[in-house]
C-alpha cells in the first residue's frame, strides 16, 4: 500500500513500535520484530474492516495484533453470519486478483511492510 493511501486513513498518526523507517524511507520491521526476533509474535498490522455496506468508503481502520488475526474462510457456512459478509463478497468479486482467503490470511504469515 503506498504511503499516500495509508496516510488517508489516519493510521500514520500512531505507528506501532514494531515498525521503523528504513534508509529508503519505507516502513520496515523494527529490529526485535524482524523474522526470528524476540518480538516477532507481537507484530501489528494495518486492517480495514468490512463494517459498512459501503466498503471501503465508510470502513473503520486500526492496527491489529497478529495474534488477533484469523483467516477469512468463505467456505465456512458460519461466515455468512458475519455482519457485512455480502459487502465483502461483492468487493472480492469486483477485485478477482485478490481472493478473500489470501487477503485475510496474508497478515498471519507475512506482510510486505513497504507500504
Amino acid at each position: 500500500m503506498p504511503d499516500s493511501a495509508i496516510e488517508d486513513t489516519g493510521l500514520l498518526d500512531h505507528i506501532p513500535d514494531c515498525y521503523c523507517r528504513n534508509e529508503t524511507g519505507k516502513f520496515d520491521w523494527s529490529e526485535d520484530f524482524r523474522e526470528k526476533g524476540p518480538l516477532v509474535a507481537e507484530r501489528q498490522f494495518p486492517v480495514m474492516y468490512f463494517n459498512s455496506s459501503q466498503f471501503p468508503t465508510n470502513s473503520s481502520v486500526a492496527w491489529v495484533a497478529s495474534k488477533d488475526l484469523r483467516p477469512f474462510n468463505t467456505n465456512d457456512p458460519n461466515t455468512r453470519l458475519i455482519p457485512y459478509y455480502e459487502a465483502a463478497q461483492k468487493y472480492f468479486l469486483r477485485n478477482p486478483g485478490v481472493s478473500a482467503e489470501r487477503k485475510f490470511s496474508i497478515a498471519t504469515r507475512y506482510l510486505d511492510v513497504s507500504f
